[in-house]
């Protein structure tokens, strides 16, 4: 942790790896602080980065890409009974593994790429289980049987 703290100092201090880079405003390396900074870093590890942080035509599709997360986001918290939705979740053991292994997953990236690019590539293997979470009330209304 400690060894990550010190290369996250040194992304955001060099000058060598340009501009696309993100902070998360880890200051302290004790599990405390990671604890404080986990919110952060889960968050930057499934949306970021945003449409307006992109500075090249890759970056801009990835934020294109967080902005339909987000939007995929919105809907399911927003449209229809949220707690029926939590509650299918918690009945399937994948949708459950899937809610945990994309946290997790999230985090990590989030956590321990400071680098943009590193980020994306980091948080590819969360998306497809963010993706089934989202849409899972929608193939829940389609199939009674998932």
């Amino acid at each position: 942790i400690t060894e990550a703290a010190v290369m996250q100092q040194d992304f955001r201090t060099n000058k060598i790896y340009g501009a696309s880079k993100y902070d998360i405003g880890l200051t302290d390396a004790s599990p405390s602080g990671m604890l404080s900074a986990m919110p952060v870093s889960i968050l930057a590890g499934i949306y970021r980065p945003f449409v307006w942080e992109a500075l090249s035509p890759t970056l801009f599709l990835n934020g294109l890409e967080s902005l339909f997360f987000m939007y995929l986001t919105a809907l399911f918290f927003f449209k229809g009974n949220l707690r029926k939705k939590i509650q299918k979740i918690r009945q399937h053991e994948f949708l459950i593994f899937a809610l945990f292994f994309m946290l997790m997953m999230a985090f990590m990236a989030g956590f321990t790429g400071v680098l943009f690019g590193v980020l994306v590539r980091f948080k590819a293997p969360a998306l497809p289980f963010l993706v089934i979470l989202l849409t899972s009330s929608i193939a829940q209304k389609n199939d009674k049987h998932i």
